[in-house]
């Protein structure tokens, strides 16, 4: 009962995390990232650090997110 429990939590953060927050956050920091490094990052070159490149991207994607959620509760 409990392996079945922990398939189950681990499936549901996979699907959770990986394909709904993921998606969201990248599409949002990808043009954040364009702007900042005037078209420059990402590139669309595959190379050998496409899974760092990725979460670089999401990691900014939720920081435009806080950023735009702030100012709107501060404003």
């Amino acid at each position: 009962m409990e392996e079945t429990f922990g398939l189950l939590l681990g499936f549901l953060r996979v699907v959770i995390v990986e394909l709904l927050l993921y998606r969201v956050f990248y599409w949002i920091g990808w043009p954040a990232c364009k702007l900042l490094s005037f078209g420059k990052y990402p590139s669309t070159q595959p190379n050998s650090n496409t899974r760092n490149r990725k979460t670089l991207v999401f990691l900014v994607g939720i920081a435009v997110s806080l950023a735009i959620f702030m100012t709107y509760i501060y404003w």
